[in-house]
């Protein structure tokens, strides 16, 4: 890697930790969220295929300017689906990171 590879990929680095909101930023991609969305859709795909429970493949991105949905795929039959996105936030966590206190976690399973 070139000295100049290596201080672009720290700048984009930089930039995303500067975007960052410090909360619920497991999945966050804060410099594009075409990404972000899309890593969201292959954890779910991953996590589903581990419990024998797929029911669709080939996920594609459809962009800021085709959304929604954030994601289509095809279905067990080759039909294309639409996937959409929704981030699920605990307001009261959101204000304890603002406040800069402590939180405790709730551990939600959507797949149980």
């Amino acid at each position: 890697m070139t000295p100049e590879e290596e201080n672009e990929i720290a700048e984009l680095m930089r930039a995303a930790r500067e975007k960052a909101r410090g909360y619920a930023d497991h999945f966050g991609w804060a410099t594009d969220r075409d990404i972000e969305e899309w890593g969201v859709v292959n954890a779910l795909s991953a996590c589903l295929e581990s419990e024998n429970k797929s029911f669709f493949k080939n996920i594609k991105r459809r962009g800021r300017l085709n959304d929604p949905p954030d994601c289509e795929a095809l279905d067990i039959d080759g039909r294309r689906i639409a996937i959409e996105v929704t981030e699920l936030v605990d307001g009261k966590a959101i204000q304890a990171y603002k406040a800069g206190a402590i939180y405790e976690w709730a551990d939600w399973c959507l797949f149980r």
